[in-house]
């Protein structure tokens, strides 16, 4: 059975006599609309088998739906527009020239799969279809002049659930609009000046060719045995050509099975692509940023990867490929570093927020490059090179190997493989002697869905022996019986560390010893991160529980500027955290801030619980903050300075993924405070008091309404409910987070209430704008929003001060080094009522530049 399965996963599937693929020859006649946004397709194919019937694979139609799982933060890296659905309509199908009917089958990945009745005999089967193709970053999409089809856009005939696509010959037709340049498989067709519509024919073997149509300024750079293709045509920018140069010589230094195209294209999600016919997707984004020797390391890893992949599929399958191309990778850091082991980009101290939930839930482009990533089955990957898309990377099964036999037969068996050797048989001959299930198993288990499993440290210890410690530990297992080999690390009171490898057996408790020459003190599973474990087997995170003592991490979670432009007001703070890794409950965090009313130090100690939103992150929490201050004096006429001290206790529940993106869900928030005066300045007679305790509560519900647009109300109520706090820590009813037609300081009370709306939407959807090479805005939205309040020092008063105000803003998200993701605020906004003559009339604008949502911080 697993060999079958490996067989078909290859593409020669044991069913061959039904439907012989290599023996197709299929003619593509494509038509590019001068908008790029369809293409006409006739698809023909001399059918020999005698299935009773004839199946026809719709790839491109998985892209009709979005992923059922698409969190906001990543929706503008697929859909910077909003969600637009493409695929395959007008479809019909000719045997023999003659129309007849079909039933269609959708598949678990979207895409469709259409049976056609055989006349038993051999035929001429026609397809012809209309492809919708989206606005859509990625391998399957146009963006601007930009038409990239990577894979699976036309009707394959004879590609089945469970086979590979066709891999004959492909006799490909393709008529380009006026004043275009074209990648169409592997040749390069440049703009002809004057020219108008004209047709271009290439024959290829093998896979899937890709189709790309480029602008006309698009320019090629010769490179070893191919070229990279740019179609923003020959950049000027120094920084730019010093990395594509590095790269181009280390594309130069490598060998490649055959010429290779390697263009730029609008990928977002990962950093290179290959496809059939030699042709490499890099993204136009990789060249951006400054020359970092780390982040050089690891994007070349990955554009290397995808290189030797578009090269192995000239002669092979794409799991033998992928398998090849990752053995290749490692043994190209295996001669530039030493160790085929590229450690990650992120250390113990980090500025990219919560690290961990990164592997998890990942808000960053090219998570890829960055993280040694086994499992590599993102919900946003669409599969252009296999059929379907189910199917696990050759990688997994690489990287499996290497757990079981080591890199240096891992390595001999990927070079068997680039040789043209079965897959089955040479797996079987690597894994004779080595402890664990046999091939079958082998293949059975990494060839199919990856398998749910998690495992955690159970008992452990040392023993005293005399002359040595002799050392026990215990690993269980929860989920599917995999049987794959756990590397566990022992660190004895000495420092000294011994690795040691705990067989790969399918029970549910493994025990390993050793001897050690002081006492064990310290167990860690899996230190290299080499196992891909089910978040839901593990509470709160399926890897915390691998160690004995979980490390810490110091993240800088925020470093916020907040300007009131038209006030004059500063208010910055910087926020850290600090967490043992892998661990969501609990986390401790220290903030300093400067604002106009104090400069202040903050301490916190929360517990997070309640229902996970994401593997990192619980929706409720609690949290003890004690904060230290310094009152300004002359805050407002009269303020005095003061030292000051406060303590609060704090729920909170947010359901929403992230605070980079708007997004629907509710939020909500309870305080209570409790402020004292500790030492007094200035002279003369204080109405305040050195104690004072105060209460606050807040609700937030956002909307989204067609992808694009997200609607929120903001509700929350202050109230100083014991004692007379100073004007410094009175509520104010101006500010970013209070009412933005107001400053800080005009007015203040004990009692405060503010009612918000906002709606935000799409300006902006590709902007490229450069800030000095560190930060780019990649796409702008705007905000319109209203609100209103109350504030007064008495209950009594409350009803004579409404305040209101009206504004618009502007949100820039930002990449930082296409590492962290951060937005910019502008908001100006307009008071409604006078605070000097309370009666309605509109006032000067008040101008805030910040560094957060509004409506996401509240």
């Amino acid at each position: 059975m697993a060999v079958a399965l490996a067989q078909g996963a290859i593409g020669s599937s044991p069913d061959s006599a039904e439907v012989s693929q290599a023996a197709l020859v299929s003619t593509v006649e494509a038509r590019v609309a001068s908008d790029l946004r369809s293409v006409s397709l006739a698809v023909e194919v001399a059918w020999t088998s005698t299935a009773p019937e004839i199946p026809v694979a719709l790839g491109a139609d998985r892209f009709r739906a979005p992923p059922a799982s698409l969190p906001p933060a990543d929706e503008p890296l697929m859909y910077r527009w909003g969600f637009e659905g493409g695929g395959f309509s007008d479809v019909r199908v000719e045997l023999d020239g003659e129309p007849v009917s079909f039933r269609r089958e959708r598949l678990e990945d979207g895409s469709s799969l259409l049976w056609v009745r055989s006349p038993g005999r051999p035929c001429a089967i026609a397809v012809r279809a209309r492809l919708d193709v989206p606005r859509r970053y990625g391998p399957f999409g146009v963006i601007g002049r930009q038409l990239t089809l990577g894979g699976r856009w036309y009707p394959q005939v004879g590609a089945a659930k469970g086979r590979s696509p066709p891999r004959g010959r492909v006799d490909l037709k393709v008529q380009l609009p006026a004043g275009a340049s074209a990648v169409v498989a592997s040749t390069w067709v440049p703009w002809l000046p004057g020219s108008g519509p004209r047709w271009v024919h290439v024959q290829t073997v093998g896979g899937i060719p890709p189709l790309l149509v480029l602008p006309p300024e698009s320019a090629a750079l010769p490179v070893r045995r191919g070229a990279f293709i740019s179609p923003r045509g020959r950049s000027s920018d120094p920084a730019e050509l010093r990395r594509r140069r590095a790269v181009l010589k280390t594309i130069a230094s490598v060998e490649l099975e055959g010429p290779l195209l390697i263009v730029e294209a609008p990928l977002r999600r990962e950093l290179a692509r290959g496809l059939g016919a030699g042709v490499v997707l890099v993204s136009d984004h990789a060249f951006r940023g400054w020359p970092l020797e780390d982040l050089d390391r690891f994007e070349r890893q990955a554009l290397l990867r995808a290189l030797f992949f578009a090269s192995g599929l000239r002669r092979s399958a794409p799991l033998i490929a992928d398998f090849v191309a990752a053995a290749r990778v490692d043994r190209w850091l295996e001669a530039q570093a030493g160790s085929p082991e590229a450690s990650e980009l992120l250390g113990p101290f980090s500025f990219v927020p919560a690290v961990d939930s990164l592997l998890y839930a990942p808000q960053i482009p090219f998570r890829e490059a960055y993280f040694r990533v086994l499992q590599e089955e993102d919900p946003l990957r669409a599969s252009l090179t296999r059929f379907p898309s189910g199917w696990p990377r050759g990688k997994i099964l690489y990287e499996k190997l290497v757990d079981r036999v080591g890199t240096a037969r891992a390595f001999e068996v990927a070079e068997e493989l680039r040789a043209g050797a079965p897959l089955a048989p040479t797996l079987a001959a690597s894994l004779r002697g080595s402890p664990g299930p046999g091939a079958s198993a082998f293949l059975r288990t990494w060839l199919g869905p990856y398998p749910e499993v998690a495992y955690r440290l159970g008992t452990w210890g040392s023993e005293n022996m005399g002359v040595h410690h002799r050392a026990r530990v215990e690993i269980e297992r929860r989920g599917a019986e995999v049987a794959e080999p756990v590397m566990v690390r022992l660190e004895d009171a000495e420092g000294r560390k011994r690795v040691v490898r705990a067989p790969a057996t399918s029970s549910a408790l493994r025990v390993i010893t050793a001897t050690l020459s002081a006492p064990l003190s310290s167990v860690t599973l899996d230190p290299d991160g080499r196992l891909v474990q089910t978040p839901a087997l593990g509470s709160p995170n399926p890897r915390l529980d691998d160690r004995s003592h979980p490390g810490w991490r110091v993240l800088l979670n925020s470093f916020n500027i907040l300007v009131g432009a038209t006030g004059g007001t500063l208010d910055t703070g910087l926020s850290l955290s600090f967490a043992r890794q892998f661990d969501p409950t609990w986390a401790f965090g220290l903030a300093g801030n400067f604002a106009p009313d104090a400069f202040a130090v903050t301490g916190q100690v929360r517990r997070a619980f309640g229902r996970p939103v994401t593997p990192n992150r619980r929706s409720s929490s609690l949290a003890w903050v004690l904060t230290g201050e310094r009152l300004r004096e002359g805050f407002v006429e009269g303020a005095t300075g003061a030292w000051a001290a406060r303590t609060s206790l704090r729920f909170g529940y947010d359901d929403r993924v992230t605070s980079f993106a708007p997004e629907a869900g509710t939020g909500l928030r309870a305080r209570l405070t409790y402020a004292r005066i500790l030492a007094r300045d200035g002279r003369g007679r204080s109405v305040d008091t050195d104690d004072a305790l105060a209460i606050r509560g807040a609700v937030l519900r956002s909307v989204r309404v067609g992808h694009a647009h997200t609607f929120s109300v903001r509700a929350r109520v202050d109230a100083w409910v014991l004692g007379r706090p100073r004007p410094q820590l009175a509520f104010d009813v101006g500010g970013r987070f209070g009412l933005r037609g107001y400053r800080v300081g005009e007015e203040q009370g004990r009692l405060r209430t503010l009612l918000a709306g906002e709606w935000v939407h799409p300006l902006l959807r590709d902007a490229e704008v450069d800030g000095l090479r560190l930060v780019w805005a990649d796409r702008v939205d705007g905000a319109l929003f209203a609100e209103g309040g109350l504030i007064a020092d008495e209950l009594e008063g409350l009803g004579g001060g409404f305040r209101a105000t009206v504004g618009y803003g502007f949100r820039a998200y930002l990449d930082y080094l296409g590492l962290r993701p951060g937005v910019l605020a502008i908001d100006v906004a307009f008071p409604l009522v006078s605070v000097e003559s309370q009666r309605f009339e509109l006032g000067a604008p008040e101008v805030w530049l910040a560094f957060s949502q509004s409506f996401l911080s509240f």
